[in-house]
């Protein structure tokens, strides 16, 4: 958690990581690393500006090498600068080269030892046993040797690219988050506009309603507020069709209108 958490620029878990490589808290002492992370903390942490990689560095220089600063800064600026991690893969073949050359050459030193001490008095095939078994225990240690370096150099970029997946999947995980928010209040503002309408609606709706009530008394002689009950209603009907029946002065359109006013009074008739 504290190597994700610090691989994602949380620089309280920066300076954790660092102490611990450089104290061994929670492992071994790793001073490399913790050059590493003292200069992240150093560039990134504005109020700090390298105080914690100086004094490391002072109270470590017998323990730090140039090598273990020069990788340190390439490792850090590879992560955003392309060109940076280029030169930080070549610095890091460089350094398998060394190393490989250095583990040749000793191996080269045992043989001559060997030789030298070799007994008169032995067998040749015995002595020649002896610089046999000597030899491949050297390239036995040189095997071991390199693939431990070149398995810590794929697993930094195992972690460099688990860090930069973590920091996608937050910052997605971030992005949706927002855009849940951001839906959720949208709904909300929705919601209540749709309320809004729906009450104007009923309001609108209200009116239109009172307004064909207030024109069908009108057409009885009634107001709504004086619509008799029901027999009286009826017999107003009866009258008025004598007047508006097309068979004596009245008009198919006109009886049309005295029926859906009778209708709609009869809906709002007085119990």
């Amino acid at each position: 958690w504290l190597e994700q958490s610090a691989s994602q620029g949380y620089l309280p878990a920066q300076k954790q990581l660092a102490e611990d490589y450089s104290r061994g808290l929670t492992g071994a002492v790793n001073y490399p690393q913790a050059t590493y992370w003292f200069t992240s903390v150093a560039l990134n942490d504005p109020r700090d500006r390298g105080f914690l990689l100086a004094d490391f560095v002072q109270h470590h220089q017998k323990d730090i090498t140039t090598s273990d600063l020069v990788e340190a800064w390439y490792q850090l600026a590879s992560d955003t600068n392309p060109q940076a991690e280029e030169a930080y893969n070549h610095y890091l073949e460089e350094r398998f080269n060394q190393l490989r050359a250095k583990q040749v050459s000793e191996i080269v030193e045992l043989d001559k030892e060997a030789t030298k001490e070799e007994q008169p008095v032995a067998p040749q095939s015995t002595v020649t046993s002896d610089n046999g078994t000597i030899m491949w225990l050297a390239i036995g240690g040189l095997v071991i040797a390199l693939a431990g370096f070149g398995g810590c150099v794929v697993l930094r970029k195992q972690q460099r690219a688990l860090a930069a997946q973590s920091s996608q999947e937050a910052n997605q995980t971030q992005q949706l988050n927002a855009k849940v928010k951001e839906l959720e209040f949208t709904n909300k503002q929705l919601k209540r506009q749709l309320e809004k309408v729906f009450k104007e609606f009923k309001k609108t709706r209200s009116q239109s309603d009172n307004h064909k009530v207030a024109v069908a008394c009108a057409m009885f002689g009634y107001t709504p507020q004086t619509i008799p009950d029901n027999q009286a209603v009826k017999l107003r009907y009866r009258q008025l069709s004598k007047l508006y029946h097309p068979d004596t002065r009245g008009s198919e359109e006109e009886m049309k209108r005295l029926n859906q006013a009778f209708k709609i009074i009869s809906q709002n008739v007085t119990k």
